[in-house]
Order: structure tokens, then C-alpha cells, then sequence
């Protein structure tokens, strides 16, 4: 007997790329922003604090239709200014630029996916990983010329309770919306071999 190659026939590997905005990174380091800030008085603080978002990339292998076994990674930036002073100062009502902070931040996490559904061109599923991160931030001062580095080791993760990919039983375009290191809201595109 011949056997044919059918784009229906139950896919085994998947490799996607996404994109991962209101990461737990951007959530947590906000929110030690405001406390630093408390307890300075306002008098030191990180403004103008821009994140990359979450660059995030995929393998995963489906012993079965339902279930996805892979590993993800994710990467993403941040950059902001150090600026001093308090607009409770008779004297100086200025806040000034004092220097300028950088975040690098490393996500490496196994997964599990179950699929409520997958049909030929959509699928429902959630997902779940832990794993490991690491982070590396420098603030520089202007004057005098100093620097603080700092490395951080820390546990990872993602909670994703809902995700939908529609497209071609090939290659598909999906969302997810969760909680971790890949972001509040995650889209990109998968393909499937």
C-alpha cells in the first residue's frame, strides 16, 4: 500500500514566534517603582520606564492531538531615566535626569498545552510553564560618572487559561490571554509539521 501525505493528518512538532505585552516583568518592576518611590519621599525615581514587550519563541511536541509537551523562551528589554528631586522642595520645584537605567530579562520555561478543540483551520487550548528567568539591569549616573550592576535569578512562569489559532492546519495565527512572562496578551504565528 502507497501511504499519502495529507496537511489533515495529525501534526506532531509546532514552532511558533509571539509577541507578549503587560508581562509579569513590566508589572512587578512597576510596582517596585512606586514602592521605591514611597519610600524616598518622590525624591528618587525611574521615569519614563519603556518596555519592549515579549519577544517570545516556542517548540512544542504533541504526543497526542490534545496535548502539546515543548519549551518556550522570551526575552525583553527596558530602558528609563533616573531622575532626583521633589516638587516638595521650596527651592527647586525641578525634578532632573540624573542618569539611566537598563533591564535585560531571559525566560526559559517547559510547557504543557491540552486542547479543548482542534479541528482542521481552529483550535481552543491553555496552557501552562515554569521555569527559570534571569535578569541583568545597570543604572548609570551622569555625575559622578557610577554605575550599579545587578544579576537576578528567579523562577518563571505562564498562565494562559485561554488561546485560539485559526488558519491552515500548516501554519495559523493565534492569541493568548494569561498572566507571566509572555504577557497579559500574547499574538503570533505557528507552524505545525
Amino acid at each position: 500500500m502507497f501511504a499519502t501525505h495529507s496537511a489533515y493528518a495529525v501534526k506532531h512538532h509546532e514552532c511558533s514566534l509571539s509577541y507578549g505585552v503587560g508581562t509579569h516583568n513590566e508589572i512587578v518592576n512597576g510596582f517596585a517603582n512606586v514602592v521605591g518611590s514611597i519610600f524616598t519621599l518622590g525624591y528618587a525615581d525611574i521615569t519614563d520606564l519603556k518596555w519592549s514587550g515579549a519577544y517570545n519563541m516556542k517548540y512544542a511536541y504533541h504526543p497526542v492531538k490534545f496535548l502539546g509537551l515543548g519549551v518556550i523562551t522570551s526575552y525583553q528589554t527596558s530602558k528609563g531615566d533616573i531622575v532626583e528631586g521633589s516638587s516638595k522642595n521650596k527651592e527647586s520645584n525641578e525634578r532632573v535626569v540624573v542618569g539611566k537605567a537598563v533591564g535585560k530579562y531571559l525566560a526559559i520555561m517547559p510547557s504543557v498545552s491540552l486542547n479543548w478543540f482542534d479541528f482542521n483551520y481552529v483550535c481552543m487550548y491553555s496552557k501552562a510553564a515554569v521555569g527559570y528567568s534571569m535578569s541583568k539591569s545597570k543604572q548609570t549616573r551622569f555625575d559622578p560618572r557610577e554605575y550599579k550592576k545587578t544579576s537576578e535569578d528567579n523562577w518563571a512562569y505562564q498562565l494562559t487559561p485561554v488561546a485560539l489559532e485559526v488558519g491552515s492546519p500548516l501554519v495559523r495565527g493565534f492569541f493568548e490571554l494569561g498572566f507571566g512572562h509572555e504577557g497579559i496578551l500574547a499574538f503570533g504565528v505557528k507552524c505545525k509539521f
